[in-house]
């Protein structure tokens, strides 16, 4: 399992069968985790100051994280 899906179940533990069904199925899913994954790991290099961006690039990460966060909320419960 990548690690992206490792960090949504962790996440949302409670979606953790409907998460491995979808990663099989979708790969629109497949790719909003791994974008999702990616920004998380952006924004963690930035709060641990080992990687510092513009406070804009900051704004912008934590407001794609927010939305790749609703639809993969949305995907999750459909």
């Amino acid at each position: 399992m990548p690690p992206s899906f490792q960090e949504l179940i962790g996440e949302f533990p409670e979606a953790f069968e409907r998460i491995l069904e979808l990663e099989s199925v979708d790969p629109d899913f497949v790719r909003l985790a791994k974008e999702y994954d990616s920004i998380n790991a952006a924004l963690q290099l930035f709060e641990t100051s080992i990687d510092p961006v513009s406070n804009g690039h900051h704004k912008d990460l934590r407001r794609r994280k927010i939305y790749l966060k609703q639809k993969i909320c949305t995907r999750i419960s459909d």
